[in-house]
């Protein structure tokens, strides 16, 4: 069954907000999960094309026309696999490979300052889905048993946005997105409770300066179904 322009350009809001969609520097073995899984969509290009993104990086004209031909082959990519009917699971199995490659190009285009600032822009929109990488895991030395209860966490999280999107287009897109939004902040909520102090601290490091965004407006201009970006807005 395809998917309808209204839904993919919902559900590319979901990958976005819901995922570690720009999972830099991730760690070896990835993220877990699938499609909304912590390291499914960990293509930079994600955020990268939008303009917020480029501001705080403070692109030159050359990068942003670079980063632009990456945004333009991956939309194409994502249209066509849209328009041949394919499921969310193919989609996020094509796109994954896609994003190894996108994320070495994206290294030669950033600079070491911009890479570590993108990176850190990618924790903060992940939220609990960044507790899902290996790195991640690693630098804040999580348990076993932490490790299970956020997977248990990501899983129902899951669960819950799958049911959302398999039920069909929705005649309040904007209501859906927010019902998504609301899964990933009960989710972060739960997932923050079972870290520790010195973990926390640890985490708000990694994310380094708070960057504002309102991620329902944070399409690349004329790209994946969607217009250009808004203003900014809280998280």
């Amino acid at each position: 069954m395809k998917i309808s322009t209204n839904c993919w350009k919902t559900a590319v809001a979901m990958v976005v907000a819901a995922t570690a969609t720009a999972a830099l520097a991730q760690g070896p073995g990835g993220g877990r999960g699938g499609f909304g899984g912590g390291g499914r969509f960990n293509d930079p290009t994600f955020l990268l094309g939008a303009e917020l993104v480029q501001k705080e990086l403070d692109l030159s004209d050359e990068q942003k026309s670079s980063v632009q031909k990456l945004v333009d082959d991956n939309r194409q990519a994502m249209m066509d696999l849209r328009n041949s009917g394919a499921s969310f699971q193919d989609i996020g199995e094509k796109m994954q490979e896609r994003a190894k490659d996108n994320k070495q190009k994206v290294d030669d285009i950033l600079l070491p300052p911009q890479r570590e600032r993108l990176e850190q822009i990618s924790l903060q929109i992940a939220g609990a889905q960044a507790l899902s990488r290996t790195d991640v895991a690693e630098k804040l030395g999580l348990s076993d048993d932490q490790k299970s209860k956020l997977k248990d966490l990501a899983d129902d999280a899951q669960q819950k946005r799958m049911e959302l999107f398999s039920a069909g287009p929705a005649a309040d897109q904007q209501e859906r997105m927010q019902k998504v939004q609301k899964i990933g902040a009960d989710q972060k909520e739960k997932a923050m409770a079972l870290l520790t102090a010195d973990q926390k601290d640890k985490l708000e490091k990694l994310q380094g300066k708070k960057f504002d965004f309102d991620v329902t407006q944070m399409f690349p201009r004329g790209g994946f179904g969607g217009g250009g970006p808004g203003p900014k807005g809280g998280n």
